[in-house]
């Protein structure tokens, strides 16, 4: 599967700044990619936890993708049996959404 990829390619790294996380940078990068700040609206643990989220998207994205090359090859062996078939649907279902997510990272 070949896919185009405009975000900074990963690992990226959450660095802190005294007890608190501060900014998100991708490696080889010398300026972040994003600057946290603290938000009345949002709890400490949420910020947290939406952090390392971000941190983890282009890992996540890498493996929806290594997935979908599994599930295409799959897909391939399905070849003359019929469309409607329960567990063939359920493979096109997993599919569809795997793309969905794919695209919406941008990286389709």
């Amino acid at each position: 599967m070949i896919t185009r990829t405009r975000h900074s390619p990963g690992p990226w790294l959450l660095l802190w700044n005294g007890r608190v996380r501060r900014a998100i940078f991708a490696k080889g990068h010398s300026s972040p990619l994003v600057e946290l700040r603290a938000s009345p609206s949002i709890s400490s643990l949420e910020a947290e936890a939406n952090a390392l989220l971000i941190v983890a998207a282009p890992d996540l994205l890498k493996t929806l993708q290594d997935e979908l090359t599994v599930l295409d090859a799959e897909a391939r062996t399905w070849a003359g049996f019929p469309a409607t078939d329960p567990a063939y649907i359920a493979l096109e279902n997993r599919r569809d959404k795997i793309r969905a997510v794919i695209a919406k990272a941008g990286a389709a």
